[in-house]
């Protein structure tokens, strides 16, 4: 068997090797090879590499389940995307990172909006809050699956002087620390050991706070988030605040299935107005 490698290889390097063009088009994947191209659908396309004790190393073409073509990789050249792929074992990942199946950004997966009366015509795919709320659930969540979740609020407050807060899975226990900071200057504030996330400083009655925070959803290790926060004054239009905020939940085993935004003592904090928009990470 190893003189018929060995023949087949010399063969190869006698008469030069073809090469096969694998080339991103459109919505499609082209695979070119002695004149014949195929296409294959980017959302389908893979590939998988073939080794055998005596048998010389096989990479293959699949759309699906289907396969397309293998051949002996050494007595080939490969193309993707006008890069040469000379290493058998960059092949299988340079292809599979072609299926967009496997491209994941960030996607609306919720919104909830606080209003004085339902619409007319309500959009199905926003849930709405008739009326100040104490606070706001967002729920139905699996962060092992979602792996990070990216939350923008506009949190308008009606009432009095408060801090905006998160707890997750409405623990209310201290397993959480907070810090933030104020951008440009050296005020921060921290806490270790709280009942919950303290994501801003306090703004007073008819103050806006926009958010936009990160947070690292999967299990094993603790979650953090990370973020920025503009606060707007009660005329809404000086900006009252800008600062960095940070945060921890100190579990690192149980899933994540909601966030409670809070405010920490006063009622109706969530005021007509106040949008909520959650982003996960989606295919």
């Amino acid at each position: 068997m190893k003189y018929i490698i060995a023949l087949i290889l010399s063969v190869s390097l006698l008469f030069g090797q073809d090469t096969v063009y694998i080339a991103s088009v459109g919505n499609n994947a082209t695979v070119t090879y002695k004149s014949t191209v195929k296409s294959i659908p980017l959302s389908s396309i893979s590939a998988s590499k073939f080794t055998g004790t005596l048998q010389p190393t096989r990479v293959a073409i699949f759309n699906g389940a289907t396969q397309i073509n293998d051949w002996v990789f050494n007595n080939y050249k490969f193309k993707v995307n006008s890069t040469a792929i000379t290493n058998v074992d960059s092949f299988v990942p340079v292809v599979n990172r072609l299926n967009t199946a496997s491209i994941k950004s960030f996607k609306l997966i919720q919104e909830i909006q606080v209003v004085t009366a339902l619409p007319s015509s309500p959009d199905p795919t926003i849930t709405y809050l008739v009326g100040a709320k104490d606070t706001i659930l967002i729920s139905s969540l699996d962060g092992n699956t979602d792996v990070m979740y990216n939350i923008v609020a506009d949190v308008v407050n009606p009432t009095t002087s408060d801090a905006i807060t998160m707890r997750v899975n409405n623990i209310s226990t201290a397993v959480y620390d907070y810090r933030y900071s104020y951008a440009g200057s050296t005020s921060t504030a921290a806490g270790n050991a709280q009942t919950s996330i303290v994501l801003t400083p306090t703004s007073g009655g008819g103050s806006i706070n926009h958010l936009s925070i990160d947070i690292d959803a999967r299990t094993g290790t603790n979650r953090n988030l990370a973020g920025f926060v503009s606060q707007v004054g009660s005329n809404q239009q000086l900006v009252a605040g800008l600062l960095l905020t940070g945060g921890n939940w100190r579990d690192n085993s149980t899933n994540i299935t909601s966030f409670t935004f809070r405010y920490a003592s006063i009622s109706g904090g969530y005021g007509v107005g106040t949008t909520i928009k959650v982003f996960a990470l989606r295919p």
